[in-house]
């Protein structure tokens, strides 16, 4: 038992040492979808008082965080292994252009959380700016959506 559990510890290390080059933009997700779900519930609680209505965590909004974090991580390594095994001709860094989507997504969704949590009139105008900024770009329509979540 105790080889084994060498043996995958050594697996697991050697992992971690093989993705070392990225590991600065796997923390940086990290950290921005932690600070997405603090701040989204934190919204949701407020909304949900601000109708009158009882609040209630729901684990099941956990349960998909967890899961859109997953898919993020796995997402940037595969791009990472692409650039670095299939496309190493070409400099695009493949991982970065991911990760930087992935990050512009929930510093908007942590927008609209300050903005619903602090009602201050700079989280309202940079929402609106925003999203008339990725509407006039992109011709994406992402509105609030955000009315009816309960965290």
């Amino acid at each position: 038992m105790e080889n084994l559990l060498r043996y995958l510890f050594g697996l697991v290390g050697g992992a971690l040492a093989y993705l070392s080059p990225i590991h600065s933009l796997l923390w940086m997700v990290f950290a921005f979808v932690a600070v997405d779900f603090v701040t989204g519930v934190w919204a949701s609680k407020k909304r949900a008082l601000k109708r009158g209505e009882k609040w209630v965590f729901s684990s099941r909004r956990m349960r998909s965080t967890v899961y859109k974090l997953t898919f993020y991580i796995v997402g940037i390594i595969g791009a990472w292994l692409m650039q670095t095994l299939v496309f190493d001709f070409i400099q695009m860094r493949l991982e970065r252009f991911f990760a930087g989507f992935i990050l512009a997504v929930e510093f908007f969704s942590f927008l609209e959380n300050a903005s619903d949590i602090s009602d201050h009139p700079v989280f309202r105008w940079l929402k609106k700016f925003t999203e008339k900024s990725l509407k006039d770009k992109t011709g994406l329509d992402v509105g609030d959506g955000k009315e009816g979540r309960n965290g």
